[in-house]
């Protein structure tokens, strides 16, 4: 059920994150050339695999000191033609996981969605997209 959609403008968002957000940046990057997940796009970034939603990604303020990245189990507007909302396989269990006890470089937003500053960790990112390909 692979759909992807991607947009100039969400590519110059994700591109700008290079040098202010490094780890952010290459994970998007990876994400968009991955060969099990796909991404439809606007200005922000809904995350599939198959036909199941797992993920929203927000771009915040990507060229701002400090640029954060927010991902979020709820999806904007709609989720893509025949997609499911799978959100749960990665919400909260994966990603409380994943983040673990220090919050130095996270910060719980509504809804269960997690905002992550510019000292994310690589090792954050790689865990994600390791767990994201596995559901």
């Amino acid at each position: 059920m692979r759909q992807p959609k991607f947009t100039e403008a969400y590519g110059e968002r994700r591109d700008r994150l290079a040098t202010t957000f490094p780890s952010a940046h290459a994970f998007l990057r990876d994400l968009g050339a991955d060969e099990v997940l796909w991404l439809s796009t606007a200005t922000n970034a809904h995350v599939y695999s198959g036909d199941r939603f797992l993920a929203y990604i927000r771009i915040q303020a990507p060229d701002l000191e400090p640029p954060s990245v927010v991902l979020s189990p709820r999806f904007n507007n709609r989720i893509a033609d025949g997609a499911v909302d799978g959100s749960g396989l990665l919400f909260p269990g994966v990603v409380d996981r994943l983040l673990g006890p220090t919050q130095d470089w996270w910060t719980r937003r509504s809804g269960g969605a997690v905002e992550l500053n510019s000292g994310t960790p690589a090792q954050f990112f790689d865990g994600l997209l390791a767990a994201m390909r596995e559901v």
